[in-house]
């Protein structure tokens, strides 16, 4: 089972940061783990052309540190009564670069993010934060979109979807699928895409490839999971056919998924590129939390 003892939600005071933080308390209370919430404020906001950055100048008031603490402490409250002690911080410099320092020094084993900002200046400062942090974060981030209704009953999840392609960052993602589901007995779907699956009509050919395909794959997932799991969790091995993101994003819909679970390849420089496809599609098509893990 994987431990979660230290949480980080970064802050920016938006209803979408008001999302992450209810699902990141939801998770400490349940893990008993420490949960710090960070606000970075940047030294730099973009110019009105778009193409230069320009020296905040909330940062040529001496107060402007205290204050947004004080902000800070009044959203957390805001979000009601905690449970377990919380830690309020506030920093200074490059949002992502802050938040990946913070998360590498607590050490944090979760990671909890909005996946936009309010718009304008809060959608500069989070929109493309969250992307950074999700590429370059060693740790598991769980971002929670704009949109959908979020766990309120007594289990945190009550059907958590694993999708894999079989890569070893999916096999550290199925341990943390299984951590979140095996305490409540959550319903846990497994869940390959095959691409392009071929599929032979010739007279006299062999059987459909596709449906062999299919069946190979349906058994792979079978192993993937052992029967102590199996003992505790009603899991489901689905195989679909199609574009992987729009397939996720579709079971997710109709199974009423409440956790998607991928892994995310690591942070190298091609990891824009790898990343950039399916798991950040599925990310901007989910109507749930997402929560990506990499491998070691």
């Amino acid at each position: 089972m994987i431990e979660i003892r230290r949480i980080l939600c970064p802050c920016d005071f938006s209803g979408y940061s008001a999302r992450a933080l209810h699902q990141a308390r939801r998770i400490a209370e349940r893990h008993g783990s420490s949960l710090t919430v960070l606000h970075v404020i940047p030294t730099a906001v973009p110019a009105s052309g778009g193409f230069a950055a320009l020296t905040n100048p909330a940062l040529l008031y001496p107060e402007v540190h205290e204050r947004t603490l004080s902000a800070l402490r009044r959203f957390v409250e805001r979000a009601g009564p905690a449970t377990l002690p919380e830690d309020v911080e506030v920093r200074e410099g490059n949002p992502a670069q802050e938040i990946l320092k913070r998360a590498t020094e607590l050490p944090a084993d979760l990671l909890a993010i909005g996946t936009h900002g309010r718009g304008g200046f809060e959608k500069w400062v989070l929109g493309s934060v969250t992307e950074r942090v999700l590429r370059k974060a060693r740790c598991p981030v769980l971002t929670v979109p704009a949109r959908g209704a979020l766990p309120t009953g007594r289990a945190l999840f009550d059907t958590i979807l694993w999708a894999t392609d079989f890569s070893a960052p999916a096999t550290a993602a199925l341990e943390h699928a299984v951590s979140l589901a095996r305490p409540d007995r959550a319903r846990l779907l497994l869940v390959h895409v095959v691409a392009h699956a071929a599929e032979v009509r010739e007279p006299g050919s062999p059987p459909d490839l596709a449906t062999e395909l299919q069946e190979r794959v349906r058994e792979w997932l079978r192993k993937a999971v052992p029967e102590e799991v199996r003992s505790a969790c009603a899991v489901e091995e689905i195989v679909a056919v199609g574009k992987p993101h729009r397939e996720i994003a579709r079971l997710a819909r109709e199974k009423g998924v409440e956790l998607i679970v991928m892994g995310a390849q690591g942070a190298d420089a091609l990891d824009h590129m790898i990343f950039g496809s399916t798991v950040q599609r599925v990310l901007r098509m989910a109507p749930c939390p997402v929560l990506t893990a990499r491998a070691g």
